[in-house]
C-alpha cells in the first residue's frame, strides 16, 4: 500500500462506497503508472462472496468510468470468483456490492414493469363477461345455431316479398340499419339483417376471421333460415367486400347488390392499425387500449356530431363481452379486405345490377377509391352523396334510403 500513498489521486466522491468495502477489495490507478510495475492490495473474500455471480470486468470499467475517466482497474482471478481492486485515497473499498446492488435494482424495476403490463392484459380482459343466452334473453331479434356459433338476426318483412340482406361492416354490429330497415320493409322487401361472428350478440368463435369465415357464416344463415334465392345484397364498408366475394362465389344466390363505401381496395393504413398486425404486440394495444381507440375511430365515421351520442351507446354495448376485440382483431390481420380489385373485376363480368353509393368527406375509406370501384365495375349505378361520411345509411337516411328502394325495386 505504501507505493499508493503519494499518489496524487483525483479526488472523487467516495461517499457512495462507504460501508460496502467486504466483499472485494477494487484498487483504481491513475492511467499515467503502469500496473503492471504495482502490487495489488491483498484480497480478502467473505463466506456469502461464493454465492455471487462472476463480476464483468468490462461492465465494472464502464460504472467507474462514469465516476472519474482517469482511473483503469487491474483484475485478477481467485479460484472462481472475479476479483477487482481498488483503492480510494489508500483506503481499500469494494465496488462489488454496489454494482450488483444497481443490477438488483434494476432486474426489481424490470420484474415490477413486466408484472404491471401483463397484469393490465389480463386486467382488461377479465373486466369483460362471456356472452351468455341470459344476456341475449332481453335483445330483440331472433337467435340461430350455426356451425361457428350462435348468430343473432333479424327478419322481417313481407314472406312474399325479394329478400334484401344488409351486411355490416367491421366494428359494429346490425343496429347500423336502423334508419334503413323500416323504410325496406314499407316498400315491400323481406329484410334480413345479422350480427357477424364476434360482434353485438352473436357468438365469438375462437377461429381465424378471414374472408372465408364472413362468406361461409352468410351462405349457412340463408340456407338454415330456407330464405328464397336470389336475394338483394347491401353491404357497407367491410361489408360490401363480403357482398362482392358472396356474388363472385354464389352467382345463383345473388341478384343485385348494393354498395356503401365498399372496402376492396388500398387505402393509406393508419399507424395504428400498423401497430396491432404486430404479433403478441399488437394482441397487448388492443387489449389495453382497444376501447379508445375504436371509440375514436367510430368519430372519424361520423360527419353529423349530433348523431354520434346514440350511436357511441348501442356500440359501446358488445365491448362488454369477451372475445369482441380478439374477433376484430383477428380480422385486420386476416381478412385482406383492401386487396380485392380482382374480385371486384371478377364480379364485374357476371353483369348483375349494382349501385354504388358514397360519401364525399368519408375518412375511414377514402371517396377517391370510388373511381376504382367503378373502374372495376363500369356498368354500376353511382351516386355521390356530398358532404357525407361513412355512414351515410345511418347519418343520411333521407338521402340514401330513396335510392336504395329504387334500385331494389
Amino acid at each position: 500500500m505504501s507505493q499508493f500513498q503519494n499518489v496524487p489521486f483525483r479526488p472523487i466522491s467516495a461517499s457512495p462506497m462507504s460501508g460496502i468495502c467486504q466483499q472485494a477489495q477494487i484498487l483504481i490507478l491513475p492511467r499515467r503508472i503502469n500496473p503492471q510495475n504495482t502490487q495489488c492490495v491483498p484480497v480478502v473474500n467473505p463466506p456469502e462472496a461464493d454465492r455471487l455471480p462472476p463480476l464483468k470486468v468490462r461492465d465494472l470499467r464502464l460504472e467507474l468510468e462514469h465516476i472519474s475517466a482517469d482511473f483503469e482497474i487491474e483484475h485478477s482471478e481467485t479460484g472462481s470468483h472475479n476479483l477487482i481492486k481498488i483503492d480510494f485515497l489508500g483506503n481499500p473499498c469494494n465496488f462489488h456490492i454496489a454494482y450488483y446492488k444497481i443490477k438488483g435494482t434494476i432486474l426489481t424495476v424490470l420484474i415490477l414493469v413486466m408484472a404491471f403490463l401483463i397484469g393490465g392484459y389480463f386486467y382488461s380482459i377479465g373486466k369483460t363477461k362471456v356472452l351468455s343466452d341470459d344476456d341475449r334473453k332481453s335483445v330483440s331479434g331472433e337467435f340461430i345455431k350455426l356451425p361457428q356459433g350462435v348468430v343473432h338476426y333479424e327478419l322481417t318483412g313481407s314472406k312474399t316479398g325479394q329478400t334484401v340482406v344488409l351486411i355490416n361492416g367491421l366494428a359494429t354490429p346490425h343496429f347500423i340499419w336502423d334508419n334503413n330497415h323500416d323504410e325496406l320493409v314499407k316498400a315491400g322487401f323481406r329484410v334480413l339483417r345479422y350480427d357477424h361472428y364476434g360482434r353485438g350478440f352473436s357468438d365469438r368463435p375462437d377461429v381465424v376471421y378471414d374472408i372465408n369465415l364472413y362468406d361461409q357464416l352468410l351462405f349457412e344463415l340463408l340456407k338454415k333460415l330456407k330464405v328464397k334465392m336470389p336475394v338483394h345484397l347491401v353491404g357497407l364498408s367491410m361489408g360490401g367486400a363480403v357482398a362482392v366475394t358472396f356474388t363472385d362465389r354464389h352467382p345463383e344466390m345473388v341478384s343485385k347488390v348494393g354498395l356503401i363505401a365498399p372496402a376492396g381496395f388500398p387505402i393509406k393504413t393508419p399507424f395504428t392499425l400498423k401497430l396491432v398486425k404486430v404479433p403478441l404486440f399488437g394482441d397487448y394495444i388492443m387489449a389495453i387500449f382497444g376501447d379508445a381507440v375504436l371509440l375514436s375511430g367510430i368519430k372519424r365515421a361520423f360527419v353529423e356530431m349530433e348523431k354520434l351520442s346514440e350511436y357511441e351507446e348501442k356500440f359501446k354495448v358488445q365491448m362488454k363481452y369477451r372475445g369482441y376485440k380478439r374477433a376484430l382483431l383477428s380480422t385486420i390481420r386476416n381478412m385482406h379486405m383492401h386487396s380485392l380489385s380482382e374480385t371486384y373485376k371478377q364480379v364485374g363480368k357476371h353483369k348483375k345490377p349494382m349501385l354504388l353509393v358514397w360519401g364525399s368527406k368519408d375518412y375511414v375509406l377514402p371517396f377517391a377509391n370510388s373511381k376504382r370501384v367503378k373502374e372495376a365495375i363500369p356498368h354500376l349505378e353511382f351516386h355521390a352523396i356530398q358532404g357525407a361520411g361513412h355512414n351515410s345509411n345511418y347519418e343520411n337516411p333521407e338521402i340514401v334510403n330513396p335510392l336504395l328502394v329504387k334500385f331494389l325495386i
